[in-house]
């Protein structure tokens, strides 16, 4: 999945909120980096192509600037509990 733009956040325990624009739509991934690829994950964003999904598991994403808050409460949620 290539971006046009990205940025991550993260959002705890190596889950990171990545934006980008693929196709010119704007993206999110929510995504879990094992602690030995975060450093890896963390050059790549700011790279060329990215293919979050190379780095990690892809736990939720979607269409559209920012994610719903549902999905962000659950991924909250999902944190606190590992």
């Amino acid at each position: 999945m290539g971006f046009a733009d990205r940025i991550a956040n993260e959002v705890g325990r190596g889950v990171f909120l990545v934006h980008g624009k693929s196709q010119g739509k704007e993206l999110w991934h929510y995504v879990k980096v094992p602690h030995d690829k975060v450093n890896e994950f963390k050059q790549a964003v700011h790279g060329g192509k990215l293919d979050v999904a190379k780095f990690g598991s892809v736990l939720f994403s979607g269409w559209g600037k920012e994610p719903p808050q549902d999905v962000t409460d659950a991924v909250l949620k999902l944190n606190s509990a590992a």
